[in-house]
């Protein structure tokens, strides 16, 4: 399963595009070698390679960083002192002036931070500080409200999570020309009023959810038959296909702290998801 979403995957063929183009090797042409290294010893090298080309690449630093830890804490702690470098360096350099706030992604000297920004939040959750990794996300959505990287939907879980109603359909109503039909949100909304016992809701978007990804169904019996590993083997190994299975297989692996718990909910919705098929038939 690719660990790209679908903005990361055209920057790297841009990278890619740029490499072919130019005779000597780019700060980002050894990233992309050391990101593909046989070993650990080759990445690091290729990287530090990248450093001396360019001494205040973020990408460059994050990636020796992630190679020379060992543990979840310890990356986690050292993320958190990159980003605070990265935030003076940012500040220095008027990144955070006022009339940039909103487009660091359309920024292309702000994507490294980002990146950097998403990857800390990943880790915080991973080590189960959900509260603090909600709090990059909605940062992140400050600073690129178009949200290149999709954070939002790993917002939504977030307030899924806590049973957020409130700040979950601010959150819709932000992005409401997808909330209607987007995978990443029904799925979470109709959890959330599950946990909080409105079944009327959550059927709902449940509902809403079967119409809009043809796949419902069968990722819910495979949630409770557990394949979903089988359905996952057979995905494309860059990015995925919106309102299919695989974009539920992905939400499963990046939001799993909120699956862990919902097997009596995939009981519940399964056999909702049987009675929506009788009723159609009828």
């Amino acid at each position: 399963m690719s660990d790209f979403n679908e903005q990361e995957i055209i920057d790297l063929f841009a990278r890619r595009f740029a490499m072919e183009q130019n005779d000597e090797p780019t700060a980002y042409d050894y990233i992309e070698m050391a990101q593909s290294a046989k070993s650990k010893k080759k990445a690091i090298e290729y990287a530090s390679k990248a450093l001396e080309l360019e001494p205040e690449n973020l990408d460059a630093e994050k990636l020796i960083v992630k190679l020379q830890t060992k543990s979840s804490y310890e990356l986690l702690e050292k993320y958190k002192e990159l980003l605070e470098k990265a935030n003076t360096r940012m500040k220095e350099q008027g990144y955070f002036d006022e009339e940039n706030i909103g487009s660091f992604w359309g920024i292309f000297e702000t994507r490294p931070y980002m990146r950097l920004m998403m990857d800390y939040a990943f880790k915080l959750i991973e080590c189960n500080r959900i509260k603090s990794a909600g709090e990059i996300y909605r940062e992140m959505l400050r600073l690129c409200e178009g949200d290149n990287l999709g954070v939002r939907y790993n917002l939504m879980h977030i307030y899924l999570y806590f049973e957020d109603e409130e700040s979950a359909l601010n959150l819709a109503k932000q992005f409401e020309d997808e909330a209607e039909y987007a995978t990443q949100f029904l799925l979470p909304l109709s959890m959330l009023y599950y946990k909080k016992g409105d079944t009327e809701k959550a059927a709902e978007y449940l509902k809403a959810l079967n119409d809009n990804n043809k796949d419902t169904y069968k990722f819910f019996d495979g949630v409770l038959k557990r394949k979903l590993e089988e359905y996952a083997a057979n995905m494309d190994s860059f990015g995925y296909r919106p309102d299919t299975m695989e974009e539920f297989l992905m939400e499963f692996q990046y939001n799993s702290f909120v699956f862990a718990l919902a097997e009596v909910y995939f009981e519940w919705g399964l056999a909702e998801l049987k009675n929506m098929k009788k009723k159609k038939k009828s």
